[in-house]
């Protein structure tokens, strides 16, 4: 584990200590899906929400996320549960003290590139929609990133899922469950294939969504 990471998770575990003590000034921003036709897939929104956990390694703040409550979806805590970092933590703001802040598709936007330049920040508790991660490689080169986390290898975004999450033994006893069914032996590699057959309901996007017709292709 890179040393940054586990300095964030020291400080994060101490911040949600401190924050039992009256007078404790704390600075948190917590991923949240406000606009739901603006959140984007489950993918987009791990992308966003690995996103906001550079910005808060890298700003100093305590990092939440707010579980999505929509008509017939699971809770994102049947699927995966904290890591390293207790992102599920209850805590609510006052009303005075809450922001909110949207950064939805745009890669090179200022809060990504370089979040310690950002200004976009005005509050000691920021609720961030943002449904992108920018590219590792310009995040990386980021006087920011360099500062705090200078001479990390690997994937960004790798690093950021594992330090977060943890799949659930029921998303795990699901899967192997679907690789028997697929015939293929956990023991094994293989390569699995995601391929969207659902219609479009929020943008116009017919290139993935043309439905049963476009899975035909790979029989």
């Amino acid at each position: 584990m890179p040393v940054c990471i586990s300095r964030y998770a020291t400080y994060h575990s101490k911040n949600l200590c401190q924050q039992q003590k009256r007078g404790a000034q704390i600075d948190f921003v917590r991923w949240t899906c406000r606009f739901k036709h603006e959140c984007g897939g489950l993918g987009d929104r791990l992308y966003g929400m690995v996103m906001t956990f550079f910005i808060a390694m890298l700003t100093n703040r305590t990092m939440l996320l707010k579980d999505w409550q929509e008509k017939g979806t699971a809770p994102m805590t049947d699927f995966v549960q904290p890591a390293l970092v207790s992102w599920n933590a209850s805590i609510e703001p006052s009303t005075t003290s809450e922001e909110f802040v949207k950064v939805t598709d745009n890669r090179n936007h200022p809060l990504l590139l370089d979040p310690c330049r950002s200004s976009l920040f005005h509050s000691p508790f920021t609720n961030l929609q943002t449904n992108i991660m920018t590219h590792e490689s310009l995040l990386r080169n980021s006087p920011c990133f360099q500062t705090y986390c200078g001479g990390c290898q690997g994937s960004l975004f790798h690093m950021g899922f594992w330090t977060l999450f943890r799949f659930t033994h029921r998303l795990q006893q699901q899967s192997e469950q679907l690789r028997q069914l697929a015939g293929i032996s956990s023991r094994l590699p293989y390569i699995s294939m995601h391929i969207r057959t659902g219609q479009g309901e929020t943008f116009d996007d017919p290139l993935r969504h043309n439905g049963d017709a476009e899975l035909q292709k790979f029989r």
